[in-house]
């Protein structure tokens, strides 16, 4: 068996386990209108460990026996079971990071963006904010 502990995180009950979770949100929320925005730092898809190695300050004493490559792979997996578990409730998601270069002018590290960082994806999320609740309607029941 691996070392790494991503390789032994069983990704079936992983992905049961958020969905629950979601799920007990949306009982206890109700038909209130929601919209899921990832938060996620600046690993996706793709990228190697030469790309992101810079902005990585990730101490190695504090991954709990992950390598940073298997916490790289759960947050990819974060990031796939939280779109299912939105898409399964009828909920938008919204993901501002997609397409954010993994470059020092967007980050400060591998989660908080520089002031540049925000504003780039400042006006996807109002785009996405205003569709949203312009499709609510108007009147004293459109938003909770």
């Amino acid at each position: 068996p691996s070392n790494d502990l991503y390789s032994r995180i069983d990704k079936t009950r992983y992905a049961t386990t958020y969905h629950r979770l979601i799920d007990a949100v949306a009982a206890e929320i109700g038909q209130t209108p929601t919209l899921v925005i990832e938060n996620r730092g600046q690993e996706r898809d793709g990228d190697n460990d030469a790309t992101l190695g810079r902005l990585d300050r990730v101490l190695l004493s504090e991954l709990n026996g992950m390598s940073v490559p298997g916490l790289r792979q759960l947050e990819i997996l974060r990031r796939q079971v939280l779109a299912q578990a939105a898409a399964a409730q009828g909920w938008p998601y919204l993901d501002p990071f997609a397409d954010l270069p993994a470059t020092n002018a967007f980050y400060l590290d591998p989660m908080h963006l520089t002031a540049d960082g925000n504003a780039a994806i400042t006006p996807g999320v109002t785009e996405r904010l205003i569709d949203l609740i312009e499709a609510q309607g108007t009147g004293p029941d459109c938003l909770p």
